[in-house]
């Protein structure tokens, strides 16, 4: 399956008012979301999330840049394909200001027909709806906030996530790779499939955590790669590792929280595209 990760570039410059005190700094950040459209198809929706995002923003921030990459989803691995960024100039809200530019809000991305969730981040919070250390949206801010809702909802827009409706199964022991379980995992899981162990806990009082790969499935028993703890009590259950993509349903503001804001990043081009051959 084909999905594509949306990402826009921001950029906010503080105004300090006493400059023999303190200067001016830039800084930036990015925030992201997934379709299952091409770049092309989804361009015009894409315009519409970054100006209603844009509402939200204070008159110092704006968004300055793009960056759209293509990847395949296999099983529990995203394949990266192409890509490609660029420049643009969308900026914030002219009636709106903030002070300090970590303080942000994180919200609730509810996946339609499904119980996953994302939780984002939109940085840059103005300082107007940010009182007393909690979300206090004004009237203005909360229709800019539907509006910003309605643009992610209705535009073919979601997130990747773990597949919450793969069945579960009891784990009841594991001893050198080989687990134990108290029926039979399903028709869906394969060799060369990957399982995830959910509260698990080894007999030396570690949870164990990670995919591991299936080697050879035997009724209830399954035999995986690079799992070497034990476990002698029944503790926690095994799920097949599957990736799925997630039709946002409904967008709600959450609360006030903050995250750091980076460098500048006028020459951003995804940590990917970054890395050595």
């Amino acid at each position: 399956m084909l999905v594509t990760r949306l990402t826009n570039v921001f950029q906010l410059t503080t105004t300090p008012t006493d400059l023999t005190r303190a200067v001016p700094h830039t800084a930036g950040w990015t925030e992201s979301l997934w379709t299952t459209l091409t770049p092309t198809a989804i361009n015009p929706f894409w315009t519409v999330w970054q100006n209603k995002r844009a509402l939200l923003l204070p008159t110092q921030a704006s968004i300055v840049g793009y960056r759209s990459q293509v990847y395949t989803m296999t099983g529990n691995k995203l394949l990266p394909g192409g890509a490609s960024s660029g420049k643009q100039q969308t900026p914030g809200n002219s009636q709106l200001v903030t002070d300090l530019p970590q303080v942000s809000l994180e919200i609730t991305l509810q996946a339609s027909g499904a119980p996953n969730n994302a939780r984002p981040v939109l940085r840059g919070m103005p300082d107007s709806i940010m009182l007393g250390g909690e979300y206090q949206p004004t009237p203005i801010f909360s229709a800019f906030f539907t509006q910003f809702r309605t643009a992610l909802v209705g535009f073919n827009f979601g997130f990747i996530g773990r597949d919450l409706s793969q069945a579960s199964v009891r784990v009841l022991s594991i001893a050198g790779g080989v687990i134990t379980l108290d029926a039979v995992p399903g028709t869906g899981l394969a060799v060369g499939d990957f399982v995830r162990l959910n509260r698990v806990t080894s007999d030396a009082g570690n949870p164990i955590k990670g995919a591991f790969r299936v080697a050879v499935i035997a009724a209830n028993i399954i035999t995986v790669t690079g799992l070497n703890a034990t476990v002698t009590q029944p503790s926690g259950t095994l799920r097949r590792d599957q990736l799925a993509y997630f039709a946002i349903g409904d967008v709600r503001p959450g609360r006030a929280v903050v995250k750091k804001v980076g460098r500048p990043l006028q020459g951003y081009r995804g940590r990917r595209s970054k890395q050595t051959a």
